[in-house]
């Protein structure tokens, strides 16, 4: 049995999510951690470390690789954890490829155990050893391959959830029942070929949106009758991109917006009073109305996604002047 020594650090990354490193180290070497990405100055929770004098192995108890189902390969949600890109480890810098394109590569995989079961992945999920996952550095998480043993031509279909193996002639870190089903657990090592078979989806996708979109136009025409007029006096739901006291910048922004789908969108004009006896004319930026709940938090997370702005989604629709 070949036993590994590992350091664990976790740490906030740029857009607030964790990203969790593992990365081999000598057991009496000093380290210096760097942390993944940036360090949110709000943040109260610190790094957390795994001694590097504890060593990896497999588990105390037999494993019956007959209990071990491999996962089917389907396109998931892009995790909110785990693919800030680019990150740093140990002053190397690595990027998260793109959910676009399909992945083929040939090296040398290794496999983690009871040191990390139980831990957060870098894409926050537990990790499980005897489970059929793997951690790379560069694949976006969650990702699922065929990983083939170039010597014995055993193959398995696994999910990529974690972020490693840091080691320069490494490719890909599998679990230990991932290991022992590809018949390398006892040498610790093995040549390798991975292919990618199923990649993640951005839920702000063209496809994620599309999808969504048909949802919400079947619900709408449910609520009409074969006239055409509506049926059901439950309200529309409306996303508010903005409000502003300057009709120019709630024009600039229906125009953003419009780039990135074609729902309607419109400027209303709402006039309130304020604190004192002045009124105060707000133009606000709304789209819809929308039908689905879902496809509204979907646009609304599309808005922020791309900066744009922080939209809120309104049940109600208020008695309001469209200006266009």
């Amino acid at each position: 049995m070949i036993t590994k020594s590992f350091a664990l650090i976790r740490s906030y990354n740029l857009s607030g999510g964790f990203m969790v490193c593992r990365f081999m180290v000598c057991r009496f070497a000093v380290c210096t951690i760097i942390a993944c990405g940036l360090l949110l100055s709000s943040c109260s929770m610190q790094p957390t470390f795994h001694s590097p004098e504890i060593s990896d192995g497999a588990p105390n108890i037999p494993v019956d690789l007959n209990q071990v189902v491999e996962p089917t390969p389907k396109s998931e949600p892009i995790s909110r954890y785990g693919n800030h890109s680019p990150y740093t480890v140990l002053g190397k810098t690595y990027q998260v490829w793109s959910t676009e394109k399909q992945y083929k590569e040939e090296g040398v995989a290794s496999w983690y155990g009871t040191k990390f079961h139980g831990q957060h992945t870098s894409s926050w999920e537990p990790y499980n050893m005897l489970s059929m996952t793997a951690a790379h550095k560069h694949l976006p998480l969650p990702s699922f391959v065929k990983v083939t043993n170039v010597d014995n031509q055993q193959s398995i279909i696994v999910r990529v959830n974690d972020r490693g193996p840091f080691h320069d002639n490494r490719i890909i870190d599998l679990s230990y029942a991932a290991a022992m089903k590809l018949g390398y657990a006892e040498k610790g090592t093995a040549n390798v070929i991975i292919e990618t078979v199923a990649m993640p989806y951005l839920p702000t996708s063209p496809q994620a949106l599309a999808s969504i979109k048909d949802k919400d136009l079947a619900i709408a025409q449910a609520k009409k009758d074969n006239n055409g007029k509506a049926t059901s006096s439950a309200p529309a739901i409306y996303v508010q991109a903005g409000a502003f006291s300057k009709q120019d910048a709630a024009d600039n922004l229906k125009v953003a917006i419009s780039a990135l789908t074609d729902t309607p969108i419109k400027v209303v004009k709402q006039e309130q009073q304020n604190a004192g006896t002045q009124t105060l004319t707000l133009y606000k930026v709304q789209i819809g109305p929308l039908y689905n709940p879902e496809r509204a938090q979907l646009l609304s997370q599309l808005i922020r996604d791309t900066q744009l702005a922080q939209p809120i989604v309104l049940t109600e629709q208020k008695t309001l002047s469209a200006i266009h």
